[in-house]
């Protein structure tokens, strides 16, 4: 099983890069192969950052509407 596994994912694989040097030979100009795949690679980090801060953000704004519901059952007043 784990070796079929493994054949799936090269294949997978050989197919994204398949796809994205015909994607760069045909769509991309006045930027090396290499340029291109470099620059995806950083918007797709940049894309996991954002979507991670974005995480972040929404953890603190709920942890901050938490905080102001419970000064707020308390009369306003601090812990």
């Amino acid at each position: 099983m784990e070796f079929i596994l493994k054949e799936r994912i090269e294949e997978v694989r050989r197919e994204n890069e398949r796809r994205t040097w015909e994607l760069w030979l045909h769509k991309v100009w006045g930027q090396s192969y290499k340029e291109f795949c470099d620059e995806a690679v950083e918007h797709a980090e940049n894309q996991v950052r954002a979507m991670q801060m974005d995480k972040t953000d929404i953890r603190h704004a709920a942890d901050t509407a938490l905080n102001t519901l419970t000064l707020l059952r308390r009369g306003g007043e601090p812990c």
